[in-house]
């Protein structure tokens, strides 16, 4: 059989895609990109507008179709195909990527994880989707450290001389003097996220920054995504950009709720709370005046 596999979209390798591609190669079928005859053809996407985008096309041609993602279906992959190792010969990565936990223990109503992925459970350890050439981990779980297997999965990553990235933001609300330690011992690859979603998640933001940074975790290498447009004001917004700005030295990272483009205030608050040259230079309001937007209280 001959396979094609598309990823239409997502800078880092199609989780699924990859282990797909796996199970058809053990088979002895052969699978590539760029396949001009395929028998099947499987296409993978994460983002929604991707989705809506590949859908207009008008002919797929004469091969068998097979779509997946959450924009497009919640179809899981086999449970024997799940526990692949991903063919990353394929996508020629120099990491390794994979979940070692899904769901999460949280369920905010702006996630879209609880409705699609359930409740916190264990999943893989480091050790089954580690290719031994790579010095990298990619980690895909939703909440680390809310993993009873923290430990052993961030001890086979040191072991292993390894670095890590972190793609979703880390749980402060959770975090431990154990767990800060642990992930001060731990090589970074690039910035750790964390997360600051609400104005009343301050005092627990707070705490667990306090430990990371005690710990030994240099603040520029830490990102703190700040929840925008969900539940809060303009004000409360700008007050907790301030608060990592000033008090902890960190870099937050504005994410608007949904990735609306349809508010003027809160576009203007991610690209100058985003961009390092604009919050140093400027207050939030001067940034508005120059642009003529309206910045005035309310979001």
């Amino acid at each position: 059989m001959k396979v094609k596999i598309v990823q239409l979209d997502g800078s880092i390798m199609n989780l699924a895609l990859s282990k797909i591609a796996r199970y058809h190669h053990n088979q002895g079928d052969a699978v590539s990109f760029e396949e001009p005859d395929p028998d099947i053809i499987y296409y993978g996407a994460i983002f929604d507008w991707t989705a809506k985008k590949f859908k207009n096309q008008k002919s797929l041609g004469p091969a068998k179709v097979v779509c997946g993602g959450y924009p497009f279906n919640d179809v899981q992959l086999p449970a024997d195909v799940e526990k692949l190792m991903p063919l990353y010969d394929l996508w020629k990565t120099d990491y390794s990527l994979g979940y070692t936990s899904r769901g999460c223990i949280r369920k905010c109503d702006f996630c879209i994880v609880p409705k699609k992925e359930g409740s916190m459970r264990d999943y893989q350890s480091v050790s089954e989707f580690h290719d031994p050439h790579h010095k990298r981990i990619v980690l895909l779980d939703n909440n680390f450290f809310a993993s009873p297997k923290w430990i052993e999965n961030l001890a086979y990553i040191n072991d292993h001389h390894l670095k890590v990235s972190f793609c979703q933001g880390l749980d402060l609300r959770i975090m431990t003097d154990e767990m800060a330690t642990a992930l001060a011992m731990t090589k970074l690859d690039g910035q750790v996220h964390f997360a600051f979603d609400h104005m009343s998640d301050e005092p627990m933001v707070r705490r667990g920054l306090a430990k990371v940074i005690g710990a030994g975790v240099k603040p520029e290498y830490i990102s703190v995504y700040v929840l925008a447009g969900f539940d809060s004001t303009i004000e409360e917004d700008i007050k907790r950009c301030s608060i990592l700005w000033d008090e902890y030295h960190v870099h937050p990272f504005v994410m608007k709720y949904n990735g609306t483009k349809a508010n003027p205030k809160l576009n203007a608050l991610a690209r100058w709370a985003n961009r390092p040259a604009c919050h140093r230079n400027h207050t939030f309001k001067e940034y508005c005046d120059q642009r003529a937007i309206a910045c005035e209280k309310g979001a």
